[in-house]
Parts: structure tokens; sequence; C-alpha cells
């Protein structure tokens, strides 16, 4: 079923941030993309609210790499929105890392890439873990490399083979085209499960059953596979390291890692398999977590 109101559905709040323009109409009002993360964080802060107990009163937040002076400013307008006190914003490249150094043995220097398969884009860093402290010593981003690339894919598909037996190009509806994305996302995690799944279309008034297979997803993918590798390869020369064998670790980010031609793909050209007991989804929140509460501490030893 189309959602009753795609046009007051927002597809990525990340990308939110990134478009000076963005209006949303809440009530009569008109909001901007602060107002909006506003609400939204105020939601999260109700939640922690409702399970802890207390209301939280500090913030600490971890961007993509590509996020300008323009998206941290209105990362900083929504916190101050919501009367909490920001304690920094660090990039999430280290974030994804501060798990993994906690659970280091000792505190000898390791170098780690961060392969962080997000929804909006595809982020990739290099650290460095020394003595408790942690360097980005590279990072880059590609936005047409992220989760939704591999959403679009089966969601163009779908939308070929309904129009060829129907006429009708449901990617031209704003309902269908959102509900039809919405399943894409839903056959692509059920693809990550099993070696198959159906897509159902809907668009007035006709429906049509779509039937996908992992094989051909992965080959649909190649080239987004490519660009993934081409980029990890890129942040690695930037770090001025010469071979994978001086990569010590493998953590992996971002709910689009769980994809097993992603996972395969970069382990097999990292040759480790990836850390383990790390939440690809959770990870970077955790590590922003733990960063704050060390950059408060410094903060206020300091005075």
């Amino acid at each position: 079923m189309a959602p009753s109101a795609p046009d007051r559905a927002i597809a990525n709040l990340k990308e939110m941030l990134s478009d000076p323009d963005f209006q949303y109409e809440k009530d009569g009002s008109e909001l901007d993309a602060e107002d909006v993360l506003a609400i939204f964080i105020e939601r999260l802060v109700r939640d922690a609210e409702e399970q802890a107990g207390a209301r939280p009163t500090h913030v600490a937040l971890a961007s993509p790499a590509w996020y300008g002076e323009e998206q941290l400013d209105r990362l900083k307008g929504a916190v101050a929105e919501t009367g909490l006190v920001l304690v920094g914003i660090t990039e999430e490249a280290l974030a994804a890392a501060v798990p993994y150094s906690l659970r280091l043995p000792d505190l000898q220097p390791r170098q780690a890439l961060v392969f962080d398969h997000g929804h909006a884009a595809l982020g990739v860093g290099i650290v460095r873990c020394a003595s408790g402290d942690i360097e980005v010593m590279a990072r880059a981003s590609r936005r047409g490399l992220g989760s939704a690339a591999w959403d679009a894919l089966i969601a163009n598909e779908a939308a070929r083979v309904f129009k060829k037996k129907f006429d009708i190009d449901p990617l031209e509806n704003a309902g269908s085209a959102l509900d039809l994305r919405q399943r894409a996302e839903d056959a692509k995690r059920a693809l990550s499960q099993r070696p198959s799944c159906t897509v159902t279309v809907s668009c007035e008034g006709k429906t049509l059953k779509v039937g996908f297979t992992r094989a051909g997803l992965e080959k649909a993918g190649k080239k987004l596979l490519e660009g993934a590798r081409e980029l990890a390869n890129e942040v690695r020369e930037q770090a001025g390291i010469s071979s994978w064998k001086d990569v010590d670790a493998l953590i992996l980010m971002g709910g689009g890692s769980r994809t097993p031609a992603v996972r395969r793909m970069i382990s097999d050209e990292v040759g480790r398999k990836p850390e383990r007991g790390i939440s690809p989804e959770e990870g970077v929140a955790v590590g922003a977590l733990y960063w704050g509460i060390g950059e408060r501490h410094r903060l206020s030893s300091n005075g």
C-alpha cells in the first residue's frame, strides 16, 4: 500500500541537512532542516528518558566525512533548539574505532580500516590507535556508493518490469515511488538472509510481484562493489600505507555492511575478517557516546 502522504515523508535526515532550501510544513508552520532534526532529537531524548528515568542533559555527535561547515552548523543549531548541551562533534570514522580501541589488550599502535556503508554514502577511514588515543590518518566518502544505491537497483528493475507489463512507471507516482523504495530496501535486507525474494509493486490500481535473487543483485551491483574497493584503496594510499598487510583490523559499520557481497568484497580486499562484537548499526553511536564522555571529562579538567 502506498503511503497516504508521500510528500510529507523525509527519506534521509543526513541528506536533509545538506539541502539549504529544505522546508517542511507542520501545523501551518514552515520548518527548516534544523527544526525537523530538533524534533527528531527531542523524540530520542524522550525515549532515553523513559528508559533511564532521567532526561539527558548532554549530547555528543558523530558526523559523516562529507559534512562541511554548513551541515555542522545545522547540527549545532538543532541541538541548541532542544536545550541539550553539545559536548562536541567528532568524525564517524573516529567514533567507529572507539569500541575497537577499548577492547585492545595493550597500548601497542594498531591501524584499522573503518568501512562505514551507510544509507546515504559510503565512508572509509584509516585510523591509528596507540596509547589510548585515536588518530584519523585519512578518510573519504562517496555519496553514490551507500546502501541506497543498492535499494535503487532493486526499485529501478521492479519499476522496469512493471512498466513493461502495464505501461505505467510507478516511480513517477510519488506515493507508489516511496512505497516501492521502502519495499526495495526490505528486499535488499531479505536477500542478505536468503537467496531469493519477491517485491510487490502497486500503482494506479495495478499490482505485480517481481522476483529477485541474491546472485542477480550482486551481478547488478558490480560497479558499486568496484567503486567501494577503489575508494578503500584511495584512502589507504592517502594514509601512506603501501599494503593492506600493514592494516591490523577491519571495522564494518552501517547497515549496508551486512550485504553479503559488500562484506565479502572488502574482507577479501583487506585480507582480514571483520572485527566481531561491534554492531554495524550501533557502533558509531556507541563510539560517539564514549568519546563524548572522555571529551566532557577533558573539558571539565581544563576548567
